[in-house]
């Protein structure tokens, strides 16, 4: 059985390369990790931080999960709201199935846009909060 986060993240990320309104702003670059090589605008898959929330017969996590942008060009600050403001429309409550897990539900909790240290690139932070049950023994 795959940990809920490694399943979750997985899945968040193969969702945002099929979106539409996501990938009319970065193309298909939603990945794990970026290189020095990689052209902005792009996605990268941030960490993720498990806690257990069980109850009375129920294995469940509440797992919090950061996404981030990374962008140039013109008005990179803009263009990083822009990028943010679509991830976390394509995501908030979106009904993502998961194989061994139930996601619960997936909120949008917060998004920071700022200059990254270079002052030139544009850096936005999405955080979600995931409910996710267990349901295989």
């Amino acid at each position: 059985m795959s940990a809920p986060d490694h399943e979750l993240v997985g899945l968040i990320a193969a969702k945002l390369r099929i979106t539409p309104s996501v990938t009319a702003l970065v193309g298909n670059r939603t990945l794990y990790k970026a290189d020095e090589n990689t052209i902005v605008p792009y996605i990268t898959m941030g960490d993720a931080t498990v806690r257990r929330d069980d109850a009375t017969c129920i294995r469940s996590s509440e797992i919090d999960i950061t996404i981030h942008v990374w962008t140039g060009g013109g008005n990179p600050l803009q263009d990083a709201r822009a990028v943010a403001y679509a991830v976390s429309e394509a995501l908030h409550d979106a009904p993502i199935a998961l194989t061994n897990h139930l996601l619960v539900n997936l909120r949008h909790t917060a998004t920071r846009a700022f200059y990254d240290v270079d002052d030139v690139t544009g850096h936005a932070v999405i955080e979600f909060v995931a409910s996710v049950e267990r349901t295989a023994a």
